[in-house]
């Protein structure tokens, strides 16, 4: 039962933040335990008849992730029973008692053959009249402890707000360990430093380093599988709370500070809501959603000063970020490579964007600039280039009256603004060969956004578009390595910069009548035996190709065409095509 620990060297990670580890493998979560409710009531029971143990910390209440729970607000008696609501804890028998200052310190008793087998440790308030202040920790001085929690086969954990310590490696090896709800105390570093733990509710003082992740080498970090958190704390909360966490879903956090790479790698994080705090830590708190690529949606705290740099980066499925009128910065790298990001608030006091703080965000369709921060759309400037805010969006505002929509359309999403112009922003299925929609949701013909199909979460084959669509945004289609074939529209006016960059299985296409301009580089490839190899124009005459210097060209041959469209010695790059209609 006795399992070797490694002393934390947390002060060897704080800069390696490129670290990563596995989590164990979740198990099927047991039954929640039953209890008695005041009223007859049987809130959050896992089956009718019981009481969960979200009881442990609310007055009768019923848990759920939505709602922020008022966790540890009992007043206990020396009964165990709450002063407010009624409700007894359902302690359990058989545990550990010492004296300490201010009260007892309580154990898990390994000698007891029954207890190690218990699916449910509940911490009383008090035992015989005597206040319960401290969890036994794993180490008793310099050796482990015999009466020591570490190791124990237990399911659930509930501690009472009566305990206001909980120390390093309490719950170290816990392996059956899947949920924790925790009512008050300082808890230390790795507290839950174990292979299963699935759920945690916690109130505390303060929170240490790793809560959630831990070492045994003294090098590597290894993430808990934890799935769902909620934390609720006066204090600090610790760096690398949720470090590379796997399975995280959703998370809750209120905090005094919070801590450098608190999410950082959680790939599965879809939700995370940060009610109260500010980011601290050695880095001040940069890199807190870093690589979290499935980050759908966040709520930062109301009265956020700042956003720290690298905070988002690549946060690629990113949508929307409401940023808390009080933000007067948005530091270095901020929301690089957030593919996903289609709107944008500035708020009124922003008085600093960090350089790359927007790089690569090519779908932002909407900026709602309140600060009198300058930025134009679809201009690359020295008030742009910095932090590349506005260089691919397609509208800024001034006013919030002034804002667009955004509408859903099957698996396709489209802006529409304010002055009732329609852009397809992004395609969020995964079919191969696709067809665009015929027209905007409000019947309307529209543009294909900036890096609307430039994604690596599909094998996009072919393409084949309507007539509704006019014009195809920079970068479009980029990077579709797998594409060979594309079916333009009657009404195509417009092929944007780089729209069709490295695509080398695209070898040949037909462009339509209706088309007058292709911007620079729109096919372009390096290498000439990929790529663009023919390359047909309906309307061959009127072109006029605009680099360096401005020259007429015959379009008629299409293997021509394609050298010149792809494959150029010339300055390919740098030059752009354009049609002046004919009489």
């Amino acid at each position: 039962m006795h399992k070797r620990v490694f002393t934390t060297a947390l002060a060897l990670l704080l800069g390696a933040c490129l670290l990563t580890g596995c989590g164990g493998t979740p198990q099927t979560p047991g039954t929640t335990p039953g209890g008695t409710t005041p009223g007859g009531t049987t809130p959050g029971g896992d089956d009718p008849g019981t009481v969960g143990t979200a009881d442990y910390l609310t007055h009768g209440e019923t848990h759920t992730s939505d709602k922020n729970y008022p966790a540890g607000d009992h007043t206990w008696d020396t009964n165990n029973k709450c002063t407010v609501c009624g409700y007894e804890l359902p302690v359990t028998d058989g545990l550990v008692y010492t004296e300490v200052e201010g009260g007892l310190k309580v154990g898990y008793d390994w000698g007891n053959a029954t207890l190690t087998a218990a699916d449910t440790i509940v911490i009383p308030a008090y035992h015989d009249g005597k206040k319960v202040v401290e969890l036994q920790g794993y180490y008793d001085g310099k050796t482990a402890s015999e009466t020591r929690f570490a190791g124990a086969t237990f399911k659930t954990v509930a501690v009472p707000n009566t305990v206001k310590s909980i120390p390093t490696f309490t719950f170290f090896g816990n392996e059956g360990l899947e949920t924790a709800y925790i009512g008050g105390g300082a808890l230390g570093d790795e507290v839950f430093s174990c292979s299963t733990v699935k759920k945690a509710f916690i109130k505390a003082q303060s929170i240490g380093d790793m809560t959630f992740t831990y070492t045994t080498d003294g090098k590597t970090m290894t993430p808990c599988p934890i799935e769902e958190a909620e934390i609720d704390c006066t204090g600090a909360i610790g760096g690398y709370t949720f470090y590379t966490c796997p399975n995280l879903v959703k998370a809750k956090i209120a905090g005094a500070t919070i801590g450098d790479y608190t999410f950082y790698r959680c790939s599965a994080l879809e939700e995370a809501q940060i009610t109260r705090g500010t980011f601290g830590g050695s880095v001040k708190g940069e890199q807190t959603f870093q690589e979290c690529k499935a980050l759908e949606k966040v709520t930062l705290p109301e009265d956020l000063s700042a956003i720290p740099a690298k905070m988002f980066w690549f946060c690629t499925h990113l949508r929307e970020c409401d940023i808390p009128e009080t933000v007067t910065e948005i530091g270095d790298n901020a929301f690089e490579e957030c593919h996903h990001l289609i709107r944008i608030t500035l708020p009124a006091g922003l008085q600093t964007v960090g350089e790359d703080a927007f790089k690569l965000c090519g779908r932002l369709a909407e900026i709602c600039n309140l600060s009198e921060l300058e930025f134009e759309p679809h201009v690359e400037d020295p008030k742009n280039e910095v932090s590349f805010l506005g260089v691919y969006t397609e509208v800024i505002v001034t006013e919030k009256a002034q804002m667009g929509t955004f509408t859903e359309k099957d698996d396709f999403l489209f802006y529409k603004s304010a002055a009732g112009k329609n852009y397809l922003v992004c395609y969020d299925g995964n079919t191969a060969n696709l067809t665009l929609p015929a027209a905007a949701p409000d019947g309307s013909k529209y543009v294909v956004h900036a890096y609307a199909f430039d994604t690596p979460d599909f094998d996009l084959t072919s393409v084949t578009l309507g007539d509704g669509v006019t014009a195809l945004g920079y970068g479009a289609f980029s990077s579709c390595k797998k594409l060979t074939s594309f079916t333009f529209g009657n009404c195509l006016e417009s092929i944007g910069d780089f729209c069709f960059n490295s695509t080398p299985l695209l070898t040949e296409v037909t462009l339509p009548a209706s088309l007058n301009y292709i911007g620079h580089a729109a096919f372009w490839t390096n290498i000439p035996a990929e790529g663009l190899q023919r390359a047909t124009f309906a309307e061959p005459t009127g072109w006029t190709w605009q680099g360096d210097a401005k020259e007429s060209v015959n379009l008629s041959d299409p293997e021509q065409n394609a050298q010149y469209l792809a494959h150029t010695s010339n300055g390919a790059p740098n030059l752009y095509w354009q049609r002046t209609a004919t009489d």
